[in-house]
C-alpha cells in the first residue's frame, strides 16, 4: 500500500504535490499535527492502517509528521471489542452505534 501512494505521489504534477503539501501544513496547523479519528463498526478500523501509510509517506516526503490519535469505535460483539483494543486501542469503545446517545462506554 505505501509503494502504491509513493508510486502515485511520484506520478503527479509537481503543481499537484505543492498543492498538497500547502494542504497539509495548513491542516497541521489547524490540528496542531494530530488527526482524530472515530470508527463506527468492527472492520471500519482498516481506513486507519491507510491514514497511517500516507502520514508516513508525508512525513518522509514533506517532512510534514502526524499523529492519529483514535477517539472512540462502537462495537457490541466480545470478541471484535479486544481486536479492536489490541490492535487500534481507541480511547473509548461504545456498545452499539444506533444508540451512542443512549449508552455508556465499555
Amino acid at each position: 500500500m505505501e509503494f502504491v501512494y509513493r508510486q502515485k505521489l511520484s506520478n503527479d504534477s509537481s503543481t499537484s504535490t505543492l498543492q498538497l503539501r500547502d494542504n497539509l501544513e495548513k491542516l497541521h496547523s489547524i490540528t496542531g499535527g494530530v488527526l482524530e479519528v472515530i470508527t463506527g463498526c468492527a472492520g471500519t478500523e482498516v481506513g486507519i492502517y491507510g491514514l497511517e501509510v500516507m502520514t508516513k509517506v508525508w512525513a518522509d516526503v514533506f517532512g510534514i509528521e502526524f499523529k492519529i490519535k483514535h477517539v472512540w469505535s462502537s462495537e457490541k460483539v466480545g470478541w471484535k471489542v479486544d481486536f479492536i483494543r489490541q490492535h487500534f486501542n481507541p480511547a473509548t469503545i461504545f456498545p452499539n452505534v444506533t444508540r451512542l446517545n443512549q449508552e455508556f462506554a465499555v
